[in-house]
């Protein structure tokens, strides 16, 4: 059953959260058009260090698990931050790699 109490209890908790998912979903693809962007600028270079560079990069990226990126960044680096910048962080990492390939893909 549907109860009308526990919900208009936790939806201030909902909110919040819908505006912390939100603020990371917007920042995390800020850094993701951004620095893809960068990378599919350099992956199209005649530098061929820079290539093999961002090729490596990408490849990695794309060959881990998401949490398993962001349990790195903030168990094993240990960032100084808070947990959620940590995560935006990680996850803008995440999304450049599958955005470079989009955007050069699109300039090819």
């Amino acid at each position: 059953m549907f109860n009308l109490t526990l919900f208009i209890e936790i939806m201030p908790k909902l909110l919040s959260a819908c505006r912390l998912t939100i603020a990371i979903a917007f920042f995390s693809t800020f850094i993701g058009v951004t620095g893809g962007t960068l990378l599919a600028l350099a992956q199209r270079s005649s530098i061929k260090p820079l290539r093999w560079l961002v090729t490596a990069y990408i490849t990695l990226i794309q060959g881990t698990p998401m949490i398993m990126q962001i349990v790195f960044f903030y168990f094993i680096i240990k960032l100084p931050f808070s947990p959620i910048v940590v995560a935006i962080i990680a996850i803008g990492l995440n999304s450049c790699a599958y955005i470079s390939q989009v955007i050069r893909s699109g300039i090819s």
